[in-house]
């Protein structure tokens, strides 16, 4: 199966923030990753925007989905835009996003005890610039 990346209408924003459980904003840009048939199987979003950082958050129905998707992305935020540094929070009792983002590339950094919710904490990511994988020398 082939999928296209592309950038996300407004009005498809649903599917990523009800899967990634982000926030609708004015600042969340998003791409998303379709089949032939404008069926999703994967989206990527960005807000929090900060200086030289913006939050990522990463939604996927089809795991191989992720590699055009995560190219684009990267290229997006790292390139494009000029920022160095993507950022991600995952409640800690979520391993599978846990190991989706530690697979694209995030390294935690920071455990922030009952910070999702009480007993529940939130781990907080990094991907730099210049140990992304996915730009290819860019």
């Amino acid at each position: 199966m082939s999928y296209t990346v592309r950038p996300m209408a407004p009005d498809r924003l649903h599917w990523l923030i009800e899967r990634a459980g982000c926030h609708r904003s004015d600042s969340l840009l998003a791409l998303e990753s379709v089949d032939e048939q404008g069926k999703i199987h994967g989206a990527v979003g960005f807000d929090g925007w900060l200086g030289n950082a913006a939050q990522m958050h990463v939604a996927i129905e089809t795991p191989i989905a992720i590699r055009g998707l995560a190219r684009a992305a990267f290229r997006w935020l790292f390139v494009e835009w000029g920022k160095e540094i993507a950022l991600g929070t995952v409640p800690a009792h979520n391993e599978k996003a846990l190991r989706l983002d530690c697979g694209i590339g995030f390294r935690p950094v920071y455990r922030l005890k009952d910070g999702w919710a009480k007993d529940d904490d939130v781990i907080f990511l990094e991907l730099r610039k210049q140990d992304c994988r996915w730009l290819n020398g860019l």
